[in-house]
């Protein structure tokens, strides 16, 4: 099995097992369709500076919609913290 299918099961996994584990009352609230995209830093830096006003790179931004939500990750600040 290749490296990046590990991960992307691995995460699959835990998002699952996180996801059980809410109340149901939680969970119905949750958006069905929820994106994960992992940035660099320079584009993190970016979307801080565009929505939170703050020029400098974060661990993870996210955004609901209606009915999807998508969260913005940083590897490069989450291995640091």
């Amino acid at each position: 099995m290749r490296s990046s299918e590990k991960r992307k099961r691995v995460l699959r996994s835990l998002v699952t097992r996180s996801f059980s584990a809410l109340p149901h009352s939680v969970r119905k609230k949750i958006p069905r369709d929820i994106t994960v995209v992992f940035v660099s830093l320079s584009v993190s830096r970016a979307l801080n500076q565009k929505y939170r006003r703050q020029n400098m790179p974060t661990n993870v931004l996210s955004f609901v919609y209606d009915d999807c939500a998508e969260i913005f990750i940083a590897p490069a600040v989450v291995r640091v913290e």
